[in-house]
């Protein structure tokens, strides 16, 4: 097997890709690099004439990565970890420095009731980097990321055992039942026969995992009436406002979103109705992403204290 020879390329050029890659945009790159456009453009070049590949084609969305880019982008990324990781050992992350973008998957599409107070954190402790939240649904696209470092935090309702992530649990979301104000058939707090006969508006793909058995076959029953699928919840306040339907969401998502004008939300007559959630970030992570794993699981406990206090 043939080595590559390091003395034909310029390492600097790896830490300009990588930002390239991220942004997807040159002059953003060039801006978070301190850097002019033209240099940025001329180290791709060069990079390109290295790895004999285009790495970039221009769309009207942006720059979109070859699959040799996205080959290259996960290796160098995590060669950069690491070398970060090692050299910056004796030195003080400082979040007030930071440019980063950092990543947030969560499960489907929602994020609704993490997205604005986690903003908000970070804006206030590192306000030039930004915020990333993302829908992956498949768990072992998540977990890769997380090891590669495309990834900073997974969020779902899975556990894992893999050795190279880890985890915090928190039983956060509170599920409650929707309808619109002057719905036909619901104007009091239904029991789980009412619910079982309206029809439902869900997220796609949106797990429901309570551990719970009397919360199991309620989530059976709704499925089977399921009628419409949407790729958030950030659009079903809206459709539960102007039809019939009914839905199960987090009571937390709501509140985030400040959209209950208009709505009925009902406790559900089931005792335990809390949905659970698992943070995962890599044993590797850098001190960046060591910090930003802190302020996240902050923002989850400040979540959950509030949710549990109002039930009290």
């Amino acid at each position: 097997m043939s080595t590559f020879n390091l003395r034909r390329i310029d390492l600097n050029l790896l830490g300009i890709f990588e930002v390239v890659y991220e942004e997807r945009n040159q002059r953003k790159a060039a801006e978070r690099l301190f850097m002019t456009q033209p240099a940025v453009s001329a180290a791709i070049s060069r990079l390109r004439d290295n790895v004999q590949d285009r790495l970039f084609l221009v769309s009207p969305r942006g720059l979109t990565p070859t699959p040799k880019a996205d080959e290259l982008y996960k290796a160098f990324h995590a060669a950069l970890g690491v070398i970060r990781t090692n050299l910056g050992n004796g030195e003080t992350f400082r979040p007030d420095e930071c440019q980063r973008i950092f990543r947030v998957a969560i499960e489907y599409g929602s994020g609704a009731a993490l997205a604005l107070p986690l903003f908000n954190r970070l804006r206030a402790l590192a306000p030039n980097a930004r915020l990333q939240i993302q829908t992956i649904p498949d768990e072992m696209i998540r977990l890769a990321r997380l090891k590669t470092g495309e990834l900073d935090i997974s969020i779902s309702q899975t556990r894992t055992l893999e050795s190279e992530i880890e985890s915090a649990r928190f039983n956060l979301h509170q599920g409650v039942f929707v309808v619109r104000e002057g719905h036909p058939r619901i104007s009091q707090s239904p029991d789980l026969g009412a619910m079982t006969r309206e029809e439902y508006v869900l997220v796609h793909g949106q797990p429901m995992t309570y551990e719970n058995p009397e919360m199991d076959t309620l989530v059976a029953c709704i499925r089977d009436r399921l009628v419409l699928e949407v790729p958030s919840a950030t659009v079903i306040p809206q459709i539960v406002r102007r039809t019939d339907l009914a839905t199960i969401m987090s009571r937390q998502t709501l509140e985030a979103l400040d959209c209950s004008q208009g709505l009925q939300i009902f406790d559900l007559p089931i005792t335990y109705v809390r949905g659970t959630a698992f943070v995962h970030w890599s044993v590797n992570a850098d001190q960046a992403m060591r910090w930003f794993r802190e302020r996240v699981l902050e923002e989850m406990r400040e979540l959950t204290d509030a949710s549990e206090s109002a039930e009290k």
